[in-house]
């Protein structure tokens, strides 16, 4: 596998002070740190539900509804996570669906690479899930193609990454059962 044919790279110059939302990514991902510093707070990817995503397919999907330092009792506080500063030269990993929120203050510059590794393998099973959705017509009840979908997903990619990918599953699941059916 051609490793390269997945990287994207973005180069992330701040102007202002900027902080992002916490949010997750569906790719793998690494940030040198080139000038001035950010903060960086990361959690597992198994803390979806207290963090409140918005729904998927919308335009904040894979962004967290809580606003960190708000209102809100901050939920960081409620669940193990790790703190990184990057300094100049610095490397963090960022995993496939791991969440974080990240703080630059003014004259930050970094480079991001993210790859999907697990791009073709999702892509292939994309019949499987449309089928499992009650999205398609092949004579295949839902509940055999999402058994199926599940069990090729959990064999095909790791345990994290699946995990995620059918949180994501059964939000799209729910988000179609309320729809009316024609």
């Amino acid at each position: 596998v051609n490793i390269l044919r997945y990287v994207r790279y973005v180069i992330l110059r701040d102007g202002p002070a900027r902080i992002s939302t916490l949010h997750y990514d569906l790719s793998e991902g690494l940030i040198l740190q080139l000038s001035g510093a950010k903060r960086i707070l990361i959690f597992s990817a198994n803390h979806s539900k207290e963090f409140r995503p918005h729904a998927i397919h919308t335009p904040f999907d894979r962004q967290s509804k809580l606003e960190i330092g708000g209102e809100e009792k901050d939920p960081l506080q409620k669940v193990q996570g790790y703190q990184a500063v990057l300094n100049p030269g610095d490397v963090l990993y960022l995993p496939y669906g791991y969440w974080h929120y990240i703080e630059s203050p003014y004259g930050s510059v970094a480079i991001t690479a993210r790859w999907n590794p697990y791009e073709d393998t999702i892509r292939r099973l994309s019949n499987f899930k449309c089928l499992a959705l009650g999205l398609g017509n092949t004579g295949i009840p839902p509940g055999v193609a999402e058994v199926l979908y599940k069990n090729v997903l959990k064999s095909s990619v790791p345990e994290p990454v699946a995990k995620v990918l059918l949180q994501r599953f059964y939000a799209e699941k729910e988000e179609c059962s309320k729809k009316p059916r024609p």
